[in-house]
């Protein structure tokens, strides 16, 4: 199997035998058979994940950040919603969210022009690396990556 082109290169996952297997199998014994996969089986996310923490409603989550109480979360999305509410939010590809309260941080909207793939909290705890598919920033030419204040959505 290959996993997602990164910087053009294809990552393989290849699947290796536990190394009891290896060992029986060397020793010409007949490794025992892996558990079967229950189809039907339960999902690892269920389709309503947590009842406290907003969510997208459209896209997908791509990538996430903790700076102190924040929580950024960027992705492919355009919407998000506040968990117990049916009122979208307008957050294109990037949002927060007060990890204590799960409410979307409102101060917090800024406005990128591509998908976000990464998301890494600094070390001064009041901004975030972002990366990803954008060419601009708060309509700042800033191509794939930005640094952001986590307070204000404002570029640094």
């Amino acid at each position: 199997m290959v996993g997602p082109v990164t910087g053009g290169l294809a990552v393989a996952l290849l699947a290796v035998p536990a190394p009891t297997a290896l060992a029986q199998a060397a020793a010409g014994a007949t490794p025992a058979a892996a558990p079967a996969v229950v189809a039907n089986g339960p999902a690892l996310v269920g389709t309503n994940p947590d009842d406290k923490t907003p969510f997208a409603t459209n896209g997908q989550v791509q990538a996430l950040a903790q700076v102190g109480d924040r929580v950024i979360v960027g992705g492919s999305f355009k919407t998000v919603r506040n968990a117990g509410t049916g009122a979208d939010l307008a957050r294109s590809y990037l949002f927060a969210y007060n990890r204590v309260t799960g409410k979307v941080d409102a101060g917090f909207v800024p406005i990128l022009d591509g998908v976000v793939q990464a998301l890494q909290a600094s070390s001064d705890g009041g901004t975030v690396f972002v990366g990803g598919l954008f060419k601009t920033v708060n309509g700042t030419p800033r191509a794939y990556m930005a640094r952001i204040d986590v307070n204000t959505g404002a570029l640094v």
